[in-house]
């Protein structure tokens, strides 16, 4: 549009895309905890909506279901391959839709660590 140029094909999908969004639109979800998580893969799981998880680049595939057993602490995706990946209280995860193949996709986004009080022994 500057200087009589047209516009690139990416730009046009762009505004295409983007112009056009209402709330029934899928949104994106960063930064959730093991809790947040369960409860958004489980929403979304019942709405029949596909999750692609890679949160393991050994083990991708689409989440069948999603556990959390609070008395034993564990909590874990069961993928379509059948394998259990654990979901762990020391990670934030993303959920992040791809609109070109209609599915979200879970990855781990960020660690963190627990910061332990450590004594000092003054007695030196």
């Amino acid at each position: 549009m500057n200087k009589n140029k047209e516009l690139t094909n990416f730009e046009k999908d762009y505004l295409k895309k983007y112009n056009d969004l209402n709330e029934s639109d899928y949104e994106d979800y960063f930064h959730l905890s093991k809790d947040g998580l369960f409860d958004k893969v489980e929403n979304l799981l019942d709405d029949d909506i596909q999750i692609l998880c890679e949160i393991d680049s050994n083990n991708i595939g689409y989440i069948e279901s999603i556990h959390d057993r609070f008395i034993e602490e564990e909590s874990y995706v069961v993928l379509d391959n059948n394998k259990k990946l654990s979901i762990r209280d020391n990670y934030s995860y993303s959920l992040v839709f791809n609109s070109n193949k209609n599915y979200y996709q879970l990855n781990i986004q960020d660690k963190f660590y627990e910061k332990l009080p450590v004594a000092r022994n003054n007695n030196q």
